[in-house]
This record gives structure tokens, sequence and C-alpha cells, in this order.
């Protein structure tokens, strides 16, 4: 079976378990991103993994960005700025974007720090990343591979070239907290790095 097809049947019955949107947090989320990443005519921003589905997207649209979608399958945002893809193997023009955004979905990604380095190689010079996690001790399920503390996340920001500029823990609700990221891609790359964006360019 194509992976694809193993991507589809895995999240078809993840859908079905829990398919819950959350509105109220969605707008929580994207005022911290305005805060970081005020929105302007033509600010294009990538949405990754469009994690509270369609109404995600909308809102941030509502709040002036230009935003496309990159998502496993296509029903989580049905649109034309929406396209079937895996985070971890991008095929934007380098530097596209001057933001990304995504909630609740690193967490199902099994090597994040592909993940990071594709968006860093998507982004403008000085763009912004934001995202959200679940904290390393909830949620530990099947579709919930990397289960990481807020120092081994940060840790990876770092190794993947990004300025770390908000990195804490809160609780969302009662009894439940996440990991809150913003970052910046940063231009002083170890050599190390270098390295290997050079390679993951050649392979794009």
């Amino acid at each position: 079976m194509p992976l694809q097809e193993k991507y589809n049947v895995l999240l078809s019955v993840a859908q079905q378990i829990s398919d819950e949107q959350h509105p109220k947090l969605t707008k929580m989320y994207i005022d911290t991103f305005k805060k970081y990443v005020p929105a302007g005519k033509h600010l294009k921003v990538l949405d990754l993994g469009v994690g509270e589905g369609p109404q995600e997207v909308q809102q941030l649209r509502d709040a002036g960005y230009d935003v496309y979608a990159i998502n496993i399958q296509q029903w989580r945002a049905n649109d034309p700025k929406s396209v079937i893809g895996d985070m971890n193997d991008q095929s934007f023009a380098e530097e596209t974007f001057d933001g990304a955004y995504s909630t609740q979905v690193f967490e199902h990604n099994y090597i994040p720090w592909l993940g990071l380095m594709e968006m860093w190689v998507s982004l403008k010079k000085g763009g912004k990343l934001y995202f959200n996690v679940p904290q390393c001790d909830v949620h530990q399920e099947v579709t919930h591979p990397t289960m990481l503390s807020l120092e081994q996340w940060k840790r990876i920001l770092q190794q993947t070239g990004y300025k770390i500029i908000l990195a804490h823990e809160f609780d969302i609700v009662k009894g439940e907290a996440i990991y809150e990221f913003v970052v910046e891609k940063s231009t002083s790359e170890s050599a190390c790095m270098r390295e290997m964006l050079k390679k993951l360019g050649e392979l794009r």
C-alpha cells in the first residue's frame, strides 16, 4: 500500500474517534500569532497541517493573512490554496512565506526536525513560525509519536536554525497543558546546518 494511502487510513480512523474543533482556542492561538506576525496586505502565511480544521484557515484569513495550507489529507482544508502534501517534503519555492502557523500537528510527525528544516527553507529571512503541541505527559497515543519535553523542543529548534522568541508551557483548559512556541528563521546557522540545508535544497 502506498504511503499516502496508509496515512489516509490511519488519519480517517483517528478522525472518527475524535474530530473536535475548538474555535475559541484557535482564536487564542491566532491572537498570539498576530502579536508576533502582524497581519498586513499580501502577507503570505502557511498553515502546516490545518490542526483545527478548515475553520482554522478561515480565522487566519479573517485576521487579514493570505493563507495557504498543506495537509496530508485534502478534506482538512478543501480550497484552491490548499495542497495535499507532507510537511517533511514541501514543494514550495525557497523563501515563499512571511510566516507559518501550526496547532497540534508536530506531535504527529515522526521526524519533526525534518519538518522544521523544510519550513526554514520555505520561510523568508526573518520569517516567524508559530506552533503548539501537547505537553509531553498528556495525550500519549499511537497517533502522537513525538511527545517531547519543552527543553527537547527548544534544542531541536536551535539545531534546525531558529531563534527562539517564545517557548513556554501553559494550561489551555483545566487539566490540559500545551507547549507554545514562536521562532524566527535565523541567518546564522552552523556549518553543519548549512550543509544539511544545501543537501535538502538539492533534493527539492
